[in-house]
């Protein structure tokens, strides 16, 4: 019969190993798989004990591991391709064809990610105010703006880059400095402890562009309307003039 032991530390394991005559294989419970560390004693049931392992332990912990990929993907917002791509990184690891350091590495990459998204994607559902005034200081109050935040956003202006350097250098959570280039924003650096800079740059170059371009296609536009009205409206002035010019005549 195979007798399985649990250990709270690996010198008491290894303790209890060496006073068994019979085969053993001692392993390490990981996040992903059960390790095997060393094995010993006398006879020829190692083979026995690892198939035994790879059957039984192994595969219940397949399972909960299979249970925590839906989870994972309900509870961390999963776009459809990255559904697809950790559901195929669980079917690669759960036919031994991905290593457990590497399954563990890309799949919290892949929960990063996701996350990162869902934050963005938080962020974005707040609506962009869109300023009126055709000059509005929302938009024009500094060239260098400074992104912030984890749970939740800020965005300050500054006009000079070192001013917003040195506020950045006060932050313990991520934060992304841009210059304003007109219709685009591009990074100029970024700091801080955490994993929110993809969200916070989806951000910016999503919602926040999309609202900066719409502001300056309203206030370009307002530009032409008031040009063609100034345009209208001198010409209208000259045909009055022009009119009241024949009636003096």
């Amino acid at each position: 019969d195979i007798k399985v032991e649990r250990f709270s530390g690996e010198s008491s394991a290894r303790a209890e190993a060496d006073k068994l005559w019979s085969c053993w294989v001692l392993y390490r419970e990981g996040s992903t798989a059960y390790v095997e560390v060393s094995r010993g004693g006398f006879g020829a049931a190692h083979g026995k004990i690892t198939q035994y392992v790879d059957a039984k332990l192994q595969a219940v912990k397949r399972v909960a591991l299979k249970k925590e990929a839906m989870e994972m993907v309900a509870e961390n917002g999963f776009t459809p391709d990255l559904k697809e791509e950790l559901l195929e990184l669980y079917t690669v690891h759960d036919q031994g064809g991905l290593p457990v350091d590497g399954f563990a590495r890309r799949r919290f990459e892949l929960l990063k990610v996701a996350k990162a998204a869902a934050t963005a994607n938080a962020w974005s559902a707040a609506s962009v105010p869109l300023p009126k005034a055709r000059t509005p200081r929302a938009w024009t109050a500094g060239k260098y703006l400074l992104v912030a935040g984890a749970a939740d956003m800020k965005i300050q202006r500054f006009a000079r880059e070192e001013a917003a350097r040195a506020a950045a250098h006060r932050m313990w959570s991520c934060w992304i400095l841009y210059h304003d280039e007109g219709d685009s924003f591009a990074e100029l650096g970024r700091g801080g402890i955490g994993t929110t800079h993809s969200g916070l740059a989806q951000y910016v170059h999503g919602p926040l562009l999309n609202a900066k371009r719409a502001w300056l296609k309203q206030a370009r536009a307002q530009e032409y309307k008031e040009r063609l009205e100034a345009k209208e409206r001198k010409e209208a002035e000259a045909r009055l003039e022009a009119e009241d010019y024949e009636l003096r005549a």
